[in-house]
């Protein structure tokens, strides 16, 4: 018994150090974990911290993360790798995935976790340093810059959309406000390329105002703008520009959609950049309002678009004392637009009207193309210059300097010459809806001047032209249709294509105020005559034409005068288109009659209701003086089927010198009536 008391305190002992010892020899190391947190939502451009503190392990751990993505590592500012928690920058929307790796001696645990970055980044305010704007949404119906007040680019600075795609969302009364020298700009640098950009409000938003800066903007949606002014600007515009220092780079192949006001709205002539202005698609009833230089920005092989229904191109000229000129020295109006003239316009440079448009003029105001104007258009889609909502105006005026001209070809001009055209250069005299005073004369082929409330065309020069004036309509103009100087007829009126639809006391071709003569051809006048206010006096060749109707005022003769070279005057009508010579008031004695000074061959002729005065070289009054000596071959046909009528003296005299041209025979079948002293006297007999 005592030997089991002594061993027993052995045998606790002993089984104590065996269940220790299998204690410490069962217990593992602490197991290595590397914890990247939770996934996390973000946006772009806040800091974004990573948090490891979650991870665990035996002994001092270190940590390395490393950056997974499609953005460069260099652009998201990653910073702190090697701590518990790094921190970057997102520039962009999208999964930024991140993997942490820890370690413990040998030991390494690793761990995933994604930032979820989405949604606009806000913009506004002042800038402070250029601002780059790049597509930060995956999703392309959403906005990758939200702007919540006016953002403003001040001198020095730029705002460039440097990608594609790129959607700008306009909060309700903001916009963008480039300051003098400042620039926006969706053009890469050192690049012929711009990017398609989109800058949009739902409710609408100001738009862009280029006060004094720079635009360079092209390929670009601009949706709902224009809804409200900014501050210091009457009007509201998608597209402002104000001030004299505006830099238009280039705006093409841009697309106005649901413009509130003007898509462009231009306040001051600016620096022309030629062509820089083209194939943009435009929205509003009036898409463009500026001065009328702002034509020279128009690419003339690109023409902008306007709307399937908008009522005109807002154009304002800078009035009668100051001349408007394009820097190419051409004002080219594109085809099939409509455009309002605010005012006088006085056009320095050449101007070009192109097929199928419509210059709609302001009441009272007229047109003066110093350098030369052309209207190009067809018979089916001719161009139409008429006062804005049938308003009076003044009309065109054109001084042809630098040997240009004035070509209305397939051109309608309604409503004017109603009032004289004044510029600080130009006084006219007239009323008229053309008034020329170029040596080149007008050129008018397949147009019609309606409603002239004076002349139609005015041609004030006394040299002779080569102008034309073939295929038009003449209607209802209150004085003649066309003045012109008597020594132009056969260059102006050179066939008997033009039609005139006129009150009968008004001319269709009124002649006056030269001392040439013609030598050539007069054609008859559609349903209208030639009313001669002067002595035509005629030593050469001339022929008038069947159906060819000469009225002279009073105190006038037509005076056909020998010349030594073998020269005629021929008068040939027909029994159908006979040739009518008379006083304008058509009664007896108003007007002085017809010498024949030289050869002659009259024929199918009515002479009527001249002998208002003896003629020079003549004895008695007449509707006729025949004082040619000579009956050249002696043919006595060159007087016959005549009607010689109505005279206040004799039907004819036959002066001394004159042959005898047998007026009377039968055979001539010449009518003689109501000759006041009697149809024939011979004063050779005498």
């Amino acid at each position: 018994m005592r030997i089991l008391k002594i061993l027993s305190p052995l045998i606790i002992g002993l089984a104590f150090f065996l269940f220790t010892a299998c204690t410490k020899d069962d217990d593992p190391m602490p197991e290595l974990i590397a914890n990247a947190g939770p996934p996390q939502n973000a946006k772009i451009d806040e800091i974004v911290t990573l948090d490891g503190t979650g991870s665990s392990g035996p002994g001092d751990l270190t940590y390395s993360w490393t950056y997974q993505g499609s953005i460069p590592e260099s652009e998201i500012n990653f910073q702190n790798k090697n701590s518990s928690a790094p921190t970057f920058v997102p520039n962009k929307n999208g999964n930024y995935s991140f993997t942490l790796t820890i370690r413990s001696g040998d030991n390494t645990s690793t761990d995933q976790t994604v930032v979820i970055v989405s949604g606009a980044v806000e913009i506004g305010g002042v800038l402070t340093e250029d601002l780059i704007l790049q597509n930060l949404e995956s999703d392309a119906s959403l906005p990758d810059y939200i702007v919540t007040s006016d953002l403003v680019i001040p001198g020095g600075f730029s705002l460039r959309i440097a990608d594609d795609d790129v959607i700008i969302w306009f909060m309700e009364e903001t916009g963008i406000h480039i300051q003098q020298d400042g620039m926006f700009t969706n053009s890469a640098n050192n690049q012929d390329y711009t990017f398609n950009s989109e800058l949009k409000g739902e409710d609408g938003w100001k738009g862009i105002l280029v006060d004094n800066g720079g635009i360079d903007l092209n390929q670009t949606l601009i949706i709902n703008a224009g809804k409200t002014n900014f501050a210091d600007q009457a009007e509201a515009a998608a597209i402002t520009f104000s001030g004299s220092a505006c830099e238009l780079i280039s705006l093409s192949d841009n697309e106005f959609v649901n413009s509130f006001s003007y898509d462009i709205a231009v306040n001051e002539k600016i620096p022309e950049n030629a062509g820089s202005v083209a194939g943009n698609k435009l929205s509003y009833s009036i898409p463009i309002k500026a001065p009328i230089t702002f034509m020279g920005f128009w690419d003339k092989e690109v023409p902008n678009i306007m709307p399937a229904v908008y009522d005109y191109i807002h154009l304002v000229p800078s009035g009668i004392s100051e001349k408007d000129e394009i820097s190419d020295g051409y004002f080219y109006f594109p085809h099939g637009h409509k455009y309002y003239i605010d005012g006088d316009f006085w056009a320095g440079s050449k101007a070009a009207l192109y097929e199928g448009s419509t210059l709609y003029i302001k009441e009272n105001s007229a047109l003066f193309f110093e350098g030369g104007f052309t209207s190009m258009s067809t018979t089916d889609s001719k161009n139409l210059i008429t006062g804005l909502n049938g308003a009076l105006w003044k009309g065109i005026a054109f001084t042809g300097k630098n040997s240009s001209s004035l070509n209305l070809w397939e051109c309608i001009i309604e409503n004017a010459g109603h009032g004289n055209i004044e510029f600080s250069d130009l006084s006219v005299p007239v009323s008229a809806t053309v008034y020329s005073t170029s040596i080149s004369g007008p050129r008018m082929d397949g147009s019609e001047i309606i409603n002239s409330g004076g002349y139609g065309i005015y041609h004030d020069t006394e040299t002779p032209t080569n102008g034309r004036v073939i295929n038009s309509v003449f209607r209802n103009t209150k004085q003649a249709a066309i003045r012109i100087n008597l020594s132009s007829i056969d260059r102006i009126i050179p066939d008997d294509s033009n039609i005139f639809d006129l009150a009968e006391d008004v001319p269709g071709v009124l002649l006056s105020e030269t001392s040439s003569e013609i030598r050539g051809v007069v054609h008859n006048l559609k349903n209208s005559y030639y009313l001669i206010d002067q002595d035509w006096i005629q030593y050469t060749l001339l022929e008038l034409k069947p159906g060819v109707h000469l009225k002279f005022t009073s105190g006038h003769a037509f005076l056909y005068r020998y010349s030594i070279s073998d020269q005629m005057l021929r008068m040939k009508g027909t029994a159908d288109k006979p040739i009518i010579i008379e006083g304008y008031e058509n009664k007896s004695g108003s007007w002085g009659g017809l010498f024949l000074g030289g050869r002659f061959d009259i024929e199918h002729v009515i002479i009527k209701n001249g002998g208002e005065y003896i003629l020079e070289n003549a004895t008695e009054r007449a509707n006729i003086v025949s004082a040619y000596p000579s009956g050249g071959s002696g043919k006595p046909d060159w007087f016959k089927n005549n009607t010689v009528s109505n005279s206040a003296g004799y039907g004819i005299v036959m002066e001394r010198s004159s042959y005898n041209f047998d007026f009377t025979n039968p055979d001539q079948a010449n009518k003689f009536s109501n000759n006041s002293s009697g149809d024939i006297i011979d004063k050779r007999i005498q």
